[in-house]
């Protein structure tokens, strides 16, 4: 076993770091898995994620049963300060989960499984029509 250690990661032991949390005397581990968020280029979001994205930056996650596009849609939003905070918050919608993964996240969403997500990576030039938003989901 020795001879492929140098494949493993070397911090392949279970850290407290790696758990969410402790639900009846046993660990939960988190899972996670990436999401690429589709329809960034419409109605001014490009601009908006320029603006406001971040790598690690909460994003929030809106099921929308009633999209007429698609049944299992769920919306991807920010938070922003308005007015420099004095406002309060409002929310910018950035896109949505593309299609194939949306289906199997609306089904944990309508479940009462709570999904959470934040920027994983971002991809947003002036030149670029439609950026390129990668999300962290937490199941």
């Amino acid at each position: 076993m020795d001879k492929y250690r140098n494949n493993l990661d070397r911090t392949a032991e279970p850290r407290e770091s790696d758990y969410s949390g402790k639900f009846n005397g046993c660990v939960e581990i988190t899972m996670g898995r990436s999401a690429i968020v589709a329809g960034t280029g419409f109605d001014g979001r490009a601009n908006d994620i320029r603006r406001h994205c971040d790598d690690g930056r909460i994003a929030y996650l809106v099921r929308e049963p009633r999209n007429p596009h698609d049944k299992n849609a769920v919306a991807v939003y920010f938070k922003v300060p308005r007015l420099l905070g004095l406002l309060g918050e409002r929310n910018v919608h950035i896109g949505y989960i593309k299609a194939g993964t949306a289906k199997s996240i609306a089904k944990k969403m309508d479940s009462g499984e709570k999904v959470t997500a934040k920027v994983l990576s971002y991809y947003a030039p002036e030149e670029m029509d439609f950026p390129r938003v990668t999300l962290e989901l937490n199941i």
